[in-house]
């Protein structure tokens, strides 16, 4: 049986313009697994993930965290947002301390931890996100992707149980883009349920376990990569393409170059079918 560390039931949210930004959005978030959130922008991604912090709250429905309903009194939404920690799109909406031990550090301080249990967290999140060498480096000075994972470990050192990262790869290079997911890869293999927004079917397809197909405010459809990119009629329904890999396996399977029914998940895995062949 499947257990769900977050919880939307029959959620509805407007913005004060109109815009009906969620529209009774009903899902639910596997602990430990990796799930993807894919949909064009104006989709209600980022919507969603705010109400998953206590950010927003919905104008009907509930939002649930490991099975208790949401509250939005401050004491359980501190406890909320000490277990589930966002990285916004655009890290310079996230960074504002002077350098970059004292942005990290102010969440674990905000918490009440110690000044030696903060320094623990702090540097225990550098490491892992690469960053020790940029411990007292202004944050203003530092490149877009450095900013991205000092974001990261700045919600790693409130060590939440869940970690939402929307749109985490916009607008890095390649090499920063297959750094961050193996950042992220890592941060996954120690526990931490992971929930991202991408509009890149691309990297949905290849990171996700389980993928949440979204448009207008609303769950179109929703599946293990495989079987979400196998069903065209879905595809369509969620104004999607299939990824590059699967386009090329196909083709590939038509000509008879490649046997057997493995999709493959990484040019890697398309690689390796073709070479044996």
């Amino acid at each position: 049986m499947k257990e769900y560390i977050l919880e939307a039931h029959n959620v509805y949210f407007q913005y004060e313009d109109g815009t009906e930004a969620l529209r009774g959005i009903s899902l639910g978030i596997e602990k430990g697994k990796k799930t993807v959130v894919l949909g064009h922008n104006g989709a209600g991604k980022s919507t969603l993930f705010l109400h998953f912090n206590g950010i927003y709250r919905p104008e009907r429905g509930e939002i649930r965290f490991a099975g208790e309903k949401v509250l939005y009194g401050k004491s359980f939404l501190k406890k909320l947002r000490k277990n589930v920690g966002i990285v916004f799109q655009d890290p310079d909406t996230q960074l504002f301390s002077a350098n970059v031990f004292q942005e990290i550090s102010f969440g674990p301080l905000n918490l009440g931890l110690s000044k030696k249990e903060t320094y623990e967290k702090v540097f225990q999140a550098m490491e892992e996100t690469g960053i020790t060498h940029l411990k007292d480096r202004p944050t203003h000075l530092l490149s877009y992707g450095e900013k991205k994972r000092v974001a990261i470990a700045d919600v790693l050192a409130m060590d939440p149980e869940v970690i939402i990262l929307d749109e985490p790869t916009a607008w890095l290079d390649p090499i920063s883009t297959r750094q961050t997911l193996k950042l992220l890869d890592k941060i996954n293999a120690q526990g931490k349920t992971l929930l991202l927004s991408t509009h890149d079917v691309d990297l949905a397809y290849s990171w996700a376990d389980h993928i949440i197909l979204m448009k207008e405010g609303e769950v179109v459809g929703e599946g293990t990569p495989e079987t979400v990119f196998a069903d065209e009629n879905l595809l369509q329904k969620a104004g999607m393409v299939r990824p590059w890999i699967l386009e090329i396996y196909g083709k590939l399977r038509e000509k008879g170059w490649i046997n057997g029914t493995h999709f493959p998940r990484t040019k890697q895995e398309l690689l390796d079918l073709i070479e044996f062949a």
